[in-house]
């Protein structure tokens, strides 16, 4: 069967998210970007809402012109949203 577009899609993205995007920015980003928000805002922002809020970027950039990688970029930021959501525990 010939690649589709969400396999291409989906297989950047981890790419990105296991490779050169986590040895640029390390794991702990949405850690701080949700400290920094809840001080901004006056709320708590829990980490995997740092990482949705990302997507809204993603999503409000295609609006004007979609991109390839800003659905790459979002499909990535939902997958680390999951993760700070729930970890790697096995078990759900």
């Amino acid at each position: 069967m010939k690649n589709q577009r969400r396999d291409e899609v989906l297989e950047e993205a981890g790419k990105l998210i296991n490779g050169d995007r986590r040895d640029q920015y390390g794991d702990d980003t949405f850690k701080a970007m949700a400290v920094m928000l809840s001080g901004y805002l006056g709320i708590t922002v829990e980490p995997y809402q740092a990482a949705e809020i990302m997507v809204i970027v993603k999503l409000s950039r295609n609006r004007h012109k979609p991109k390839l990688d800003s659905f790459v970029d979002g499909a990535g930021y939902l997958a680390l949203a999951a993760e700070e959501a729930f970890g790697n525990d096995d078990e759900l």
